[in-house]
């Protein structure tokens, strides 16, 4: 990780044309440097992460782009009274639990630090659906 040029690591994905597909493969790799950034507390990758997914963010604001620019930012400082006032709106217009939503809430509660409701959505999670969970960066949340 110390012989990466970081900047130019950050242009190149940032530089390619934005489509659905490349999203994903960008997200997963956000994923990825997120997961390196929380073993090491490298801030190269911390800063790498948040330029990616702002960029994602700026081609997709749906739930799971504000979700991950909102973890690399919980990261870094603690949120803006705006940035919780989005959560808690997202939040609300998931509705209520359910099997499609159940992820996306439990992330939401995670960046809140309401843990109560991170536990309730995980032991109304599927077994399958809770390994996941547990597999992405934001459940580094959990134990703060």
């Amino acid at each position: 990780l110390s012989n990466i040029d970081y900047c130019v690591v950050a242009k190149s994905i940032c530089s390619v044309t934005y489509s659905k597909m490349y999203e994903e493969v960008v997200t997963n790799s956000l994923l990825r440097i997120l997961v390196a950034y929380d073993k090491t507390k490298n801030n190269n990758l911390l800063d790498l992460a948040d330029k990616i997914s702002a960029y994602i963010f700026s081609h997709n604001t749906h739930d799971m782009a504000f979700i991950n620019r909102m973890q690399v930012i919980k990261r870094r400082r603690e949120f803006s009274i705006s940035e919780i006032e989005e959560m808690l709106d997202r939040k609300n217009k998931l509705g209520k639990l359910n099997n499609d939503n159940i992820m996306l809430l439990a992330a939401i509660n995670s960046l809140l630090d309401n843990s109560r409701e991170v536990d309730f959505c995980l032991k109304n999670m599927s077994q399958k659906q809770r390994n996941t969970y547990m597999a992405y960066p934001i459940s580094i949340f959990l134990g703060k």
